[in-house]
């Protein structure tokens, strides 16, 4: 089984068919097996988080994992864009995710962890995007009015460039989409 200690004991036999006393002969580890994906990779979506789960492959009970979440695919374990969780002391094949970039692609790969230290190859297991962030307001919204246009601007609530914003005109509070007249852009 992987990820299991097994002792090895040896005895002599004559050929007479007497029998020495068993010998303990060491120990030794066998490695872990490669996690796979699970039914479902990604949950609780945040714009700054994410939890992630995965299958165990056959893995005992209490074996670690070592999950990371990349900006890069595929994986290079030392790009300033990773995020690390270990599932110790107690392993489970899930790992909690904080402290992530707005609406930015993450790639998950998880490695398990042997009794003896040993890690499996890093699978991979699939990626997700976070969600953005609200948009944020600024001191002077409107600029360039005049009487058949105007300009309307806001601040990128701490989202990458790049992201869509979709922005509605209305002369309706609260909105209602719907509301004719409404005249909707999106960046």
């Amino acid at each position: 089984s992987s990820n299991t200690t097994y002792f090895l004991f040896v005895r002599a036999v004559s050929r007479t068919g007497l029998a020495t006393a068993y010998v303990a002969g060491g120990s030794t580890v066998t490695l872990p097996n490669v996690p796979v994906a699970a039914a479902d990779t990604f949950s609780g979506l945040t714009a700054g988080g994410v939890a992630a789960a995965w299958d165990a492959n056959s893995n005992p009970a209490g074996t670690r994992y070592q999950a990371l979440l990349s900006t890069a695919a595929p994986l290079v374990l030392t790009h300033a864009g990773n995020v690390a969780v270990a599932t110790a002391p107690q392993g489970a094949p899930a790992a909690a995710f904080t402290g992530l970039a707005a609406n930015t692609t993450y790639h998950l790969f998880v490695a398990a962890q042997g009794h003896a230290g040993a890690l499996s190859a890093y699978a991979s297991l699939g990626s997700t995007a976070t969600l953005p962030s609200a948009p944020a307001s600024t001191a002077s919204t409107f600029s360039a009015v005049a009487s058949g246009s105007l300009t309307g601007a806001w601040g990128a609530g701490g989202n990458p460039a790049g992201t869509r914003y979709d922005a509605t005109l209305s002369t309706a509070t609260p909105l209602v989409e719907t509301h004719a007249g409404n005249v909707a852009v999106s960046t």
